[in-house]
């Protein structure tokens, strides 16, 4: 009787433990789950950004100034630059000042329901999706995809002495409960058109004593495609008055000219393509007799271009 007290007393204390064992690791599971619950944002890509990349046109620039010690006791150490590129992305510039060299950032991009927070409504800074390591320097800039409309960025900028929040002077606060400082900003993606100078090189330019070098080799022009060599040989061998609806068309395009910004100039350039389409492919042997609509419309890009030359 003895033993089987024993033995009972020994499975209960083994029922015990596995009980409390089970509870515990369900309330872990429950707190990740808590922790976690933010973390189904959209697909974003982050990639590290070039500061002397001057490829791509930027604009709506906005200027949140990276501060540290809360709203309340707030100091700020530089500035988070953020702007739209002509490419579509978003361009992101942290700069900070004097001996606030920055060793870590911590980002995140997308909708602002999605932000990493614990159960208590505060920022986990250690689950943003995009995080740098960085060799103690003044700038950096990290270049985002997939992002349009509003979006919500909330960066964590880290230096040796110090960490900052982007916009957390005055910014909005994460936990807007009695949580920590942690700051969020908004900012609208805008288009951004590259300006195109409206001019163009003149036909002599790009034909006359064997021409510059056209920049692809070829030019299209009424849908059918000339070699350099091509156009050298039919300047070469017809009256310019005859070619000059061709010569004035591969011009603007060889120069890049936005023509159907213009409508006038538009109108003439689609009046002589609209034509050359239906003639057959121009040869140093094959050269057609332009109709006065074509030769009007080839007059017309002549004065244009004197009057637009480019440079």
């Amino acid at each position: 009787m003895k033993h089987v007290s024993k033995l009972l007393w020994f499975s209960l204390c083994l029922f015990s433990l596995w009980l409390l064992g089970c509870q515990k690791e369900a309330r872990s599971t429950d707190e990740n789950k808590l922790s976690l619950s933010n973390l189904n944002a959209p697909s974003i890509t982050a990639s590290i950004g070039s500061l002397t990349d001057n490829t791509v046109t930027k604009c709506a620039a906005q200027t949140f100034s990276l501060c540290t010690g809360g709203n309340a006791n707030s100091a700020s150490i530089g500035n988070l630059k953020v702007e739209s590129g002509s490419d579509g992305k978003v361009y992101l510039t942290f700069t900070t000042t004097g001996t606030n060299y920055i060793t870590g950032i911590k980002l995140y991009a997308g909708d602002g329901t999605n932000i990493p927070v614990n159960n208590g409504g505060n920022a986990v800074v250690g689950q943003f999706p995009f995080k740098y390591t960085v060799a103690s320097s003044n700038t950096y800039s990290v270049v985002l995809s997939d992002l349009t409309g509003t979006i919500t960025l909330a960066a964590h900028v880290e230096t040796a002495a110090t960490a900052a929040w982007a916009d957390g002077c005055t910014g909005t606060r994460i936990n807007t409960g009695n949580g920590n400082w942690a700051t969020k900003l908004t900012y609208t993606v805008q288009p951004c058109t590259v300006s195109v100078p409206l001019c163009s090189m003149s036909q002599g330019y790009w034909f006359a004593n064997g021409g510059h070098t056209w920049p692809s080799g070829s030019v299209v022009v009424g849908g059918k495609t000339y070699t350099q060599a091509e156009g050298a040989a039919i300047w070469n061998t017809y009256s310019k008055n005859l070619i000059l609806g061709f010569t004035q068309v591969a011009a603007l395009k060889l120069s890049g000219t936005a023509y159907n910004s213009d409508a006038q100039l538009n109108q003439a350039v689609t009046t002589i393509e609209t034509w050359l389409t239906s003639q057959s492919k121009l040869t140093a042997t094959a050269v057609p007799e332009m109709p006065t609509n074509v030769s009007a419309a080839a007059g017309f890009i002549g004065d244009w271009i004197n009057t637009h030359h480019c440079n």
